[in-house]
């Protein structure tokens, strides 16, 4: 084939990729909106941070909302006349953080003062997603279905007896009376300080969440308070009390929003409303980088482990980071943080990547529902820090600590012979505990590592290290007490953070910004690689299953040296 030939080929597969682009651009502008429109929003299983990276996942249409998703879409519907209802679907319990719930009903709180009507199906719910549902102009339960307000629970395994059994010696260092996450270790129960300091802050999201439930069903705190100790009641006891409008099935329900238009609505779903708001092939729009720095704070890449759950690695995040600083058309950076820490050092690593992003473009830190110990670490490399009133944050603390198997390898009849170079040559190795003079050693690493975490905070926060020092024990806050201790300096949620970016950025009011997530997939096959996949535990008894990954994440984390992490979690009832 001659020369000219090929010639003619690339341009003919060039115009076409061209003509197709383009084709592409004008559906995307086009939207393909109609006039009247209910925004259908079914939320079930799971409602996550981020999506998946899979480009297997979209074409085999596994795309899930996000936490993000939902909020872009009920905001953009705020002001948009063409969507005058929302209808929220809630088809059983969803897996999701408390603070995820809340920035759903508070963009469903903000639709409303908007002008728009949000009707909510329950076909069952605990008191999370009745949380949600009370955000609705009406809440209608599933016939025999019925209402779970039974209140909040905080887990933590103790794993001292199963250590003990086995013949595993614990010994951890730690730089605060409230940095207590080793205990998990070395007690079989909770002590009075560590249950003390979860319950305040289990009663504090008790207090929000019935607070807000109440103000929008028009009850008293009081009557609320006693509809949730009664725990679990049926459709017609919580019609009875108020808690919904009536029990119907979705098609009754999407009926009475039509009857209520006064006309037909036409159903519009999330993806085809996030997909129709799309800026079109040769529009421009200012964009804002959204980075997320969702799990375990560790070395490396970002993956979804089934031992470890979510991982928000070093590599992946300054990766993130370095691009959304170095592209020109990103004006701001918002750096969601939903993590209980981790590593230390890998959390210096990226609050070093946060600071050098903000000498050159803003940078604004929204909490989700974690950013704690190694979390807020990070965050206090950014120029604003805004958490939800259920966020927990601070925890700002350290420890280190090893396991020794010498009981274990006893046991099984194993005897070690040791030959070492230099004196504390095996202080890490599990073959025997620490000697004092070992332990002193850890006990000034911890120190000095929690002294770099006082100053890191120190700075973020504009304190002197004396008023500082009262709060830097290990104690964790939600996020209206860190509000009120100068932690945080708003409260809100990724709306909020929306708000301030542009702002920090001088953006004018009525400015297109196309908010993007960064790091940009890398191409086609580097999606293909990604995805779904998950390897390690995954069957079982859901608490076996979280006791397991939480040994192995504690056992990754021991390997790790000083740690900065926060273990207790909300459990669903």
């Amino acid at each position: 084939m001659t020369s000219k030939n090929w010639l003619l080929i690339a341009v003919v597969l060039a115009g076409s990729l061209l003509l197709v682009g383009a084709g592409i651009g004008l559906m995307l502008s086009a939207g393909g909106i109609p006039d009247r429109s209910v925004l259908l929003l079914d939320l079930h299983e799971e409602l996550p941070e981020k999506a998946g990276s899979s480009v297997i996942d979209r074409l085999l249409g596994w795309r899930q909302a996000t936490v993000f998703d939902v909020v872009r879409a009920l905001d953009a519907a705020s002001s948009d006349e063409r969507v005058p209802a929302v209808l929220l679907r809630l088809s059983g319990p969803v897996c999701c953080a408390l603070e995820r719930f809340q920035e759903v009903r508070q963009a469903l709180l903000r639709y409303r003062e908007a002008g728009g009507h949000v009707a909510v199906m329950l076909e069952r719910g605990s008191i999370t997603e009745y949380y949600v549902a009370s955000a609705a102009d009406e809440i209608y339960l599933l016939p025999g279905g019925s209402l779970d307000l039974a209140g909040l629970v905080m887990l933590v395994p103790f794993l001292r007896d199963t250590l003990d059994t086995i013949g595993i010696t614990a010994q951890f260092e730690t730089s605060g009376e409230h940095k207590d996450s080793p205990q998990v270790y070395t007690e079989r129960e909770m002590t009075p300080a560590m249950r003390a300091n979860l319950q305040r802050i289990l009663d504090g999201l008790h207090s929000e969440i019935r607070r807000a439930m109440a103000a929008e069903r028009g009850l008293s705190v009081d009557v609320m308070q006693e509809l949730m100790d009664r725990g679990s009641l049926t459709g017609s006891a919580a019609a009875e009390a108020g808690l919904v409008d009536g029990l119907a099935h979705a098609d009754e329900v999407r009926e009475r929003l039509d009857k209520a238009a006064g006309g037909h609505l036409e159903d519009l779903t999330l993806f085809d409303y996030l997909d129709a708001l799309g800026p079109g092939w040769f529009a421009r729009e200012r964009r804002i980088a959204l980075v997320h720095a969702s799990g375990i704070i560790l070395h490396g890449e970002t993956v979804d482990s089934e031992w470890y759950g979510q991982v928000a690695g070093t590599v992946t995040l300054s990766r993130a980071l370095r691009e959304a600083r170095e592209d020109d058309d990103v004006e701001a950076v918002i750096l969601r943080i939903d993590s209980p820490g981790g590593s230390a050092s890998a959390s210096e690593v990226i609050w070093r990547e946060v600071r050098r992003t903000r000498d050159v473009k803003p940078v604004i830190v929204t909490v989700g529902n974690y950013a704690a110990s190694g979390g807020f670490y990070i965050a206090m490399g950014g120029d604003v820090v805004i958490a939800l009133p259920t966020s927990i944050t601070g925890s700002i603390g350290v420890y280190a600590g090893k396991f020794s198997f010498s009981e274990l390898y006893d046991w099984l009849g194993v005897n070690w012979g040791l030959v070492k170079s230099a004196e504390n040559a095996d202080l890490f190795l599990d073959v025997e505990p620490w000697s004092d003079a070992q332990r002193a050693i850890i006990r000034e690493q911890v120190m000095e590592i929690h002294g770099r975490f006082r100053q890191v905070v120190a700075e973020g926060r504009g304190m002197e290290l004396q008023e500082l020092d009262p709060l830097a024990t290990g104690r964790a806050w939600t996020g209206g007490e860190a509000l009120r201790l100068g932690l945080v300096d708003r409260l809100g949620g990724l709306h909020e953070a929306i708000q301030v970016a542009r702002e920090r950025a001088g953006l004018p009011a009525d400015a297109r910004v196309r908010v993007e997530i960064y790091p940009r997939p890398k191409g086609w096959m580097s999606g293909l690689a990604g995805g779904r996949a998950r390897h390690g535990v995954s069957r079982g008894p859901v608490r076996m299953q979280s006791a397991l990954r939480e040994v192995a994440l504690r056992e990754r984390l021991a390997r790790e040296g000083v740690t900065t992490y926060w273990p207790a979690r909300l459990a669903r009832p």
